[in-house]
């Protein structure tokens, strides 16, 4: 394999450079024997040590059938499809306590610095505060890190004059909705590249060009990271750029995942497709930052929300009407507080949620270790008045991982408000990502659901049929007309499918699950976790997918 060696540099391989690796069970008796640390976890009679033993015997024959696995360094655990929901859940989260050299330290994507300087800001600040950063394409002949620059010949004459920009443009307008970055395209004067940092009404602060670098496959592009950030596309790959799928995913995913490496984030490990900043291509099977990513970025320069630490800086909503979500969001660091402005009257429930994941995580050419991207922080928040200054309320019911739920609360009249987030507890300067959730409901709305139906005091929620194949129904009980949200997890708390709607009264909805998830896949046979969300209350449901 042929990389290049480029100095402070990140490489990204093409498919043509894959290697597939098998996942590892371990089997009793003459197959395997278990590692050491394994051992302990074999003959134990716990009932949780039992599934997980079971389920990587069963592992073997069923992971084509869409088998939930969780692989880390030297062992892959493999639960059973009938695994009860809440014991998978458990076992996910705690992984470690059944295989201890997993270790837990884990909490953080690959940090490589980030920019300190930009043409349009000067100075940028720490960690955490919002950049603005000016990019553009250099023009065909300019010396591309040791060879002209020849991205414009070979792309337009495959892609003609301008729908290879246009994709470039859409992957930078990916990163620019999560974080706290501003892009501007500029014009390029043709200094040569790296050599030449940004400089405003000549070149922006990261340049785009392209050349040949090893042939088609293998490398198919490079970066330097702050406060350098210009990219080298390999021309020779343009085949590789010019297929369709997923509106030209690949070219697109790659320069999103280059630019990770001109924000300051390095390549992390598995390479098992779920992030983008894996070192290996993986085409169209996501488009843009994942979890991981998104975490990382929004570590280094906030969320898309920022700055917003004070109740004059807050961020302004507008009039409360009904439901609203605000998503993308973050705690960066055990500083940050975001504030939040917003007009109501009535009675208001609030839900701050915590986003992530579990998966195993380590920096390329480290040690993987696991990781749960919901519960890295404990966050809570507090409701005041319009000036930031009276406090109305604080809610800090449950702990990391939780979310914190103010319900029908009743504001003293139609005014401007302010809610404050931030964190209160949790594992050092470390990020949180989550969402916020505003419901406003009138004294009317809870009249007319009184008077018509008897509102039970939780949501019943049931699945049916269950198991299930490939269709059911998600039932539950509105208390009043408004919007709802079911959300559809499987057991390593992925989210596969969000069915959002509207009840038109209160009483009994029903919502139709096609047994697909949100790109249109069929999702894999398993247990899943089905949450329905509707007048403030949450509630969750098992469901069993058997194809």
């Amino acid at each position: 394999m042929k990389l290049v060696s480029k100095r402070r540099t990140g490489l990204f391989l093409g498919a043509a450079a894959l290697l597939v690796v098998p996942i590892l069970l371990l089997l009793p008796g003459d197959q395997a024997a278990p590692s050491p640390e394994f051992a302990d976890l074999w003959n134990s009679h716990d009932p949780f040590d039992q599934i997980v033993k079971e389920a990587t015997i069963l592992g073997v024959n069923q992971i084509v059938n869409g088998l939930q696995c969780i692989e880390g360094p030297g062992v892959a655990l493999c639960l059973h499809p009938d695994t009860d929901p809440e014991t998978a859940e458990e076992i996910l989260r705690n992984l470690p306590t059944y295989v201890p050299s997993l270790g837990m330290g884990k909490e953080t994507y690959n940090g490589q610095g980030r920019w300190s300087y930009t043409v349009t800001d000067g100075s940028t600040g720490t960690e955490g505060n919002p950049i603005t950063l000016t990019w553009s394409f250099v023009p065909d002949g300019t010396n591309a890190d040791g060879g002209p620059s020849n991205l414009f010949a070979v792309f337009n004459a495959v892609w003609g004059s301008t729908g290879w920009q246009t994709k470039i443009r859409n992957a930078f307008d990916k990163w620019d909705d999560v974080l706290g970055t501003t892009y501007i395209e500029v014009s390029d004067d043709g200094a040569p590249l790296p050599s030449s940092p940004g400089a405003l009404g000549l070149r922006g602060d990261v340049r785009l060009s392209g050349r040949s670098i090893d042939g088609s496959g293998n490398v198919l592009a490079y970066n330097y990271y702050p406060n350098g950030g210009d990219m080298v596309l390999d021309t020779d790959d343009v085949y590789y750029y010019y297929v369709p799928t997923g509106n030209f995913a690949n070219l697109r995913n790659v320069v999103m995942h280059e630019h990770g490496h001109g924000m300051g984030l390095g390549h992390v490990i598995p390479e098992n497709c779920t992030k983008l900043m894996e070192a290996y291509a993986c085409g169209a099977i996501f488009i843009g930052p994942q979890d991981d990513d998104i975490r990382g970025g929004q570590r280094l320069y906030g969320d898309k929300w920022e700055n917003d630490d004070t109740p004059a800086t807050a961020n302004a909503l507008g009039a409360l009407v009904d439901t609203l979500v605000v998503d993308t969001l973050s705690i960066d660091r055990n500083t940050d507080v975001d504030w939040f402005l917003f007009s109501s009257s009535g009675a208001l429930t609030v839900w701050v949620d915590p986003i992530g994941a579990s998966y195993f995580l380590g920096n390329q050419g480290g040690s993987e270790s696991w990781i749960a991207t919901d519960s890295i922080l404990d966050l809570d928040f507090c409701l005041y008045d319009g000036t930031g200054t009276v406090l109305l309320d604080s809610v800090y019911a449950v702990g990391k991982g939780g979310t914190e739920v103010l319900t029908d609360f009743p504001l003293p009249a139609e005014d401007d408000y302010m809610i404050k987030v931030f964190r209160k507890a949790g594992s050092g300067s470390l990020i949180q990502r989550y969402k916020m959730t505003l419901i406003r409901s009138t004294s009317t709305d809870v009249a007319l659901a009184e008077d018509r139906v008897p509102v039970p005091s939780s949501l019943d929620l049931s699945v049916a049929p269950n198991p299930f194949n490939p269709t059911t129904t998600v039932k539950f009980f509105a208390s009043k007309a408004g919007p709802y949200v079911v959300e559809i997890f499987d057991v390593a708390g992925r989210l596969a499918r969000v069915l959002e709607g509207r009840s038109s009264s209160a009483g009994w909805t029903e919502v139709p699950w096609d047994g697909r998830s949100d790109d249109g896949a069929a999702a894999a046979s398993g247990l899943y976790l089905v949450r329905a969300t509707s007048g403030g209350r949450s509630e969750t449901a098992r469901a069993l997918l058997v194809r």
